[in-house]
C-alpha cells in the first residue's frame, strides 16, 4: 500500500492486534491478494534506525507470504525493540497467528493445534 488513504482506512479499522513491540491492524480488501504495509511510531531513532527496522520487517513478511490467507490490507506497527530478522519474524507469526490469517501449512499453527 502507497496511498495515505488506504493506510488511514485500515487503522481506522476495529480489527488489530498487538504483542510486545508491535501492532498489526488489517481489513479486507475485496481481492485475491494481499497489501502490506509498515510504519513506525514517532520518535523512532535516527533515519539509519527507522530505515533498518522497515527492511527487517519486510524481510520477515517476505519469508512468512505464502502461508498467509489472500485478501487483506496489513499495516505493521513497529515500536522499539530488537530489530533482528528472527525477533520480527517472530512477532509478525504470534500476529497473524492472533489474527487468524496464517492458513493452516504454517509451522506455528500445527505446533499449537497439537497441543
Amino acid at each position: 500500500m502507497k496511498h495515505s488513504a488506504d493506510i488511514g482506512r485500515v487503522f481506522s479499522s476495529r480489527t488489530r492486534v498487538s504483542c510486545l513491540g508491535a501492532k498489526l491492524m488489517y481489513r479486507t480488501n475485496n481481492t485475491e491478494r494481499n497489501r502490506f504495509t509498515v510504519t513506525l511510531v514517532r520518535k523512532y531513532g535516527n533515519a539509519v534506525q527507522r530505515n533498518r527496522a522497515k527492511r527487517v520487517a519486510r524481510e520477515a513478511y517476505r519469508l512468512i507470504k505464502p502461508e498467509i490467507r489472500q485478501g487483506y490490507d496489513m499495516v505493521l506497527l513497529l515500536y522499539r525493540s530488537e530489530d533482528t530478522l528472527s525477533n520480527r519474524s517472530r512477532q509478525l507469526s504470534d500476529l497473524l497467528h492472533k489474527a487468524q490469517l496464517l492458513g493452516k501449512r504454517h509451522p506455528l499453527f500445527l505446533s499449537i493445534k497439537d497441543q
